[in-house]
């Protein structure tokens, strides 16, 4: 059972994924160059404030030479990220690349998650809400909503609870032999290993069913997506649900 709240509609407006329900690296970089154009515009805001406070009282004008700075770098960064959106001619449609296996690539926008296909779309998505009953994570899959409780067990450890209880994620960054925590299912247990290489590795017993890993990407890739972006890689089929339980601990991991 999955725990919806609102309506699709104003879900699915509020997520950014827009009426197809997808996002495309196009406008993913777009909305990173509006994030640092506001960023931008801010310093430049307070640079102003003070410069008008420090002239009143006729004090030196150099404090406002670091904000006015950060005001330029961000800027820089906004157009970077501009003039690549306008470059990108991204199409709709499922892609993983040569492997035949299900292949994400991890970007990172303030509070969400998008887990993009190699053809530079991301119909995966998970957003970190604070509410006044605690910290949620919020996944998104196509017309999919799910909601998850995070419970802290102490200070370094936390349970992730969604489907009713019925799929438990716990994690404990300072585990034992690199077992940094596991995903219990009613009939099933997936272990999380952290390699010495910062690999993360998803098993069950024997298996290894999925890796997350960086490193350089293939040069069709690169095009799209930012050197040394996270991918993660599905080696076996499997069910939605243990899908998303999977990209859930890699959010937290990797927060």
């Amino acid at each position: 059972m999955l725990l919806l709240v609102k309506s699709k509609g104003e879900i699915y407006r509020k997520s950014g994924l827009g009426k197809g329900r997808y996002m495309s690296m196009k406008t993913f970089y777009y909305k990173l160059g509006n994030q640092s154009l506001n960023i931008s515009l801010f310093f430049t805001m307070i640079s102003i404030i003070i410069l008008l406070i420090l002239a009143e009282h006729n004090q030196p004008l150099a404090a406002c030479f670091l904000l006015l700075s950060l005001s330029i770098f961000y800027y820089m960064i906004h157009l970077y990220y501009f003039k690549k959106s306008v470059r990108l001619n991204v199409k709709k449609g499922y892609n993983d690349g040569k492997s035949g296996l299900d292949v994400f690539l991890i970007e990172k926008a303030s509070s969400y998650t998008y887990f993009f296909q190699p053809n530079g779309i991301a119909n995966i998505k998970i957003q970190r809400k604070h509410t006044l009953k605690g910290l949620y994570l919020i996944y998104f899959e196509n017309n999919r909503v799910m909601f998850m409780n995070i419970r802290k067990e102490n200070d370094r450890s936390i349970t992730i609870t969604f489907n009713d209880g019925k799929v438990i994620v716990r994690i404990d960054p300072k585990g034992k032999e690199n077992i940094i925590g596991e995903i219990i299912f009613p009939q099933n247990r997936f272990k999380i290993k952290r390699l010495p290489n910062r690999e993360i590795v998803f098993y069950n017993k024997y298996r290894q069913l999925a890796v997350n890993k960086r490193g350089w990407l293939p040069l069709d890739w690169i095009s799209l997506f930012r050197l040394n972006t996270p991918v993660v890689t599905f080696q076996e089929k499997l069910t939605s649900t243990e899908r998303a339980a999977i990209l859930l601990a890699l959010v937290w991991i990797e927060r």
